[in-house]
């Protein structure tokens, strides 16, 4: 590995990890930019993730297929108090 390549900081709202030939492994996604469920190199449920503002990580088998991750999610009351419904929810299909 060269040094040369390495970055300090990374700033993205979704950062895939592909292997050589382009098969998703891993994503790493904000609150806006969750991303689908895959199964057999399709969508299952199109559009059941939109909007719910879940920022986490997805993982995916060797074929492609989402096989578990981790989501987060918050939200501040008026009162500033947190509400966590699912924090640390872990996502296994």
């Amino acid at each position: 590995m060269e040094k040369d390549n390495i970055q300090k900081h990374i700033r993205a709202e979704r950062l895939d990890i592909v292997e050589k030939d382009g098969t998703l492994r891993l994503s790493l996604f904000n609150g806006d930019s969750m991303p689908p469920a895959l199964m057999d190199g399709k969508e299952i449920l199109p559009g059941h993730r939109e909007g719910q503002g879940f920022g986490g990580i997805m993982f995916y088998n060797t074929e492609g297929d989402e096989c578990g991750g981790l989501i987060f999610n918050s939200k501040k009351n008026d009162d500033r108090t947190h509400e966590n419904p699912r924090n640390g929810y872990f996502v296994d299909i």
